[in-house]
Formats: C-alpha cells, sequence, structure tokens
C-alpha cells in the first residue's frame, strides 16, 4: 500500500528527479488531462446552451492551444531525460577511460618492479618507479575528488570552509608541482604578484582545486616552446587571479559552452586526449559559491586567459557574518 501510494504521490517522484513541479513529466501529464477534461466539459457546456458555432470554435481552439503549450513543455521535460541520458553514457566513458590510463601505467610500473632482477634495481630507478606510483595515485585522487565536487554540485551538499591564507603562496606551491611537466613540454611559467598583496578568504582545498585545474589546462593545450603566465592583483575587494596560456584558443561559437558539464573544445579534442571536462564546471561553481567571479577571454588560433576573483579578508568575514546572521 505504502509503495503504491508513493508511486501516485507525483510531487514526491518530482522532488525524487529534483525537478521544478512545473518542468516535470509526470506532473505535466496531470495537468494536461486535467485541462482536456474541463475543455471539453467547457465546450459541451457552451455549445449545448449557446448554439453559436463562432463561440465552439473560439473554445475549442482556446483549449488546443493551453494542451499545445502543456504538450511542448512535456517534451521539453522528455527531452532534458534524454539529454541527462546522454551525458551519462559520455561521462561513464569518459571516466572508465580516465582510470583505466593510470591504473594501467600503475599495474605496469608493479610489474615492472615485481620482476626486475634485484641486483639491476639501482636506487634511481626504483626513485623513479616509485615517484611514477605516486604521480599515478595522485592523478585517480583528483579524478575522484572532482567526480565528489560534482556530485555535491548536484546534491546542493556543497559546504565551504572559508579562512585567511596567501593566495600567491598557494598559487606558488602549486606551479612548483607542475613545473616538470611544463619542462618535459617546453613551457615555462611565469609569476607576477606583488609582494604586499593582501590575504583572502575563501575554502583554501576548493581553491586549490580551482587553481590545479587552470594550471594543468593551460600547461596540456599550450603549444611549446611557449610560456604559462600568472597574474595576481588588487580589484576593489578582491584579488584577481588569472592564466594566459600559449595554446589554441577557443572556438567563437563555443564560448557560451566552456563551463558546461563534459564540454571540451573541438580544436583541445585533437590536440589532448585527456580530460574528463568537468575542471571548469567544478571551477565555475566553487568560485561563485565563495562570492567570487570566474571568466575567461580567448582568441582561437592564439591564447586563452582564464580569471577568477576572491574576496580579501575583510569582504569575506563580513559576507560570513551576514550570512550567518540570515540564517
Amino acid at each position: 500500500m505504502h509503495s503504491f501510494l508513493r508511486r501516485i504521490n507525483i510531487i514526491a517522484e518530482c522532488e525524487e528527479l529534483r525537478w521544478a513541479v512545473w518542468s516535470c513529466p509526470p506532473f505535466l501529464f496531470l495537468v494536461m488531462g486535467v485541462v482536456t477534461i474541463i475543455g471539453l466539459l467547457a465546450t459541451y457546456a457552451i455549445t449545448a446552451r449557446f448554439v453559436d458555432e463562432s463561440g465552439t470554435i473560439i473554445m475549442v481552439s482556446i483549449v488546443t492551444a493551453i494542451l499545445l503549450v502543456i504538450g511542448n513543455a512535456v517534451i521539453h521535460g522528455f527531452n532534458k531525460i534524454a539529454e541527462a541520458n546522454r551525458m551519462k553514457g559520455e561521462f561513464i566513458s569518459i571516466i572508465s577511460h580516465q582510470l583505466r590510463s593510470p591504473l594501467s601505467v600503475f599495474k605496469w610500473t608493479v610489474d615492472l618492479m615485481e620482476h626486475a632482477p634485484s641486483h639491476r634495481a639501482s636506487p634511481e630507478r626504483m626513485t623513479d618507479s616509485f615517484r611514477t606510483l605516486r604521480d599515478t595515485a595522485e592523478n585517480m585522487i583528483e579524478l575522484v575528488n572532482m567526480l565528489l565536487e560534482v556530485s555535491r554540485f548536484e546534491a546542493g551538499t556543497l559546504i565551504l570552509r572559508p579562512e585567511s591564507f596567501k593566495l600567491e603562496e598557494l598559487t606558488q606551491k602549486i606551479i612548483a608541482g607542475y613545473e616538470r611537466y611544463a619542462h618535459a613540454a617546453q613551457i615555462n611559467f611565469s609569476l607576477d604578484a606583488p609582494s604586499d598583496l593582501s590575504s583572502v578568504y575563501a575554502d583554501i582545498e576548493r581553491i586549490k582545486i580551482v587553481i590545479q585545474n587552470l594550471v594543468a589546462n593551460a600547461v596540456h593545450y599550450s603549444i611549446g616552446p611557449g610560456t604559462v603566465a600568472v597574474g595576481i592583483a588588487r580589484a576593489g575587494a578582491f584579488l584577481r587571479w588569472e592564466i594566459r596560456d600559449s595554446g589554441t584558443g577557443i572556438p567563437v561559437s563555443q564560448h557560451r559552452m566552456v563551463f558546461h558539464k563534459f564540454f571540451r573544445g573541438s580544436n583541445a579534442q585533437h590536440q589532448q586526449t585527456r580530460g574528463t571536462g568537468v575542471g571548469l564546471y567544478v571551477a565555475k561553481g566553487i568560485i561563485e559559491a565563495g562570492g567570487g567571479r570566474i571568466g575567461f577571454i580567448s582568441e582561437e588560433g592564439k591564447s586563452t586567459t582564464f580569471w577568477f576573483t576572491v574576496p580579501l579578508v575583510q569582504v569575506g568575514v563580513a559576507r560570513r557574518s551576514s550570512e550567518a546572521h540570515e540564517g
């Protein structure tokens, strides 16, 4: 009995789908049925009482127009379901590929260490093997963390833990971690940040994810030899962080899709096979949840500059206090 009542509870079904009631197909079907019944009864009543063909035609036309509007909303709802299924398939395919590659490297490295003769396992070779295992494990951890962030956005359960920290110091540490990969691709880093910058107030672990995504993208999509330029400057009550690559840029026709989930530029796909298409989606959610803004400037065939803003300590604390008071 309980399961039956649950099945006919359309509102609960729409909430489980995480859709607004007025865009939920089950609810719209119910509304369409009610409107159809009321329209037919009203048409019959008017026809029976007033034998005026023009009035009947007008009434039928109104009912038909209402049904067309509701029908279009139902079709739109099913299109969203179809799009969600398509994206789910792409997501599974992307994640399978992204996990398979590091797992294969991990397995090959372990096999090599296991079967290598002990007298040939020099300290340098063992160090390189362990470094490979560590880097591979870190890549998988980053991927899992990204997926967790996406799930938190979708569920509306993202919780920020802001604190005061130096944005330029965090940036320097992250750049240092990517220098080995950048040099291998003949990419150099430059960092322009005044020494007297104030501290920012944000979730340092989440901002770390944002910077890592932007730095990784800049390195992966730059064409060496080249330079990835990072700049930090004050912008009113915020610090503005930006990174400029020497890559292929983003086609103008795809600018509006850059921060969409699973988006990857068509020209970037030919250049790099690596990437899940969720990094910028996650970065946008984190920055905007913390009260900042994020954007980009890109010219196809030349370069792309991504930027975001983070509130300074005074502004961030005041905003946090205001939200706590309102809550």
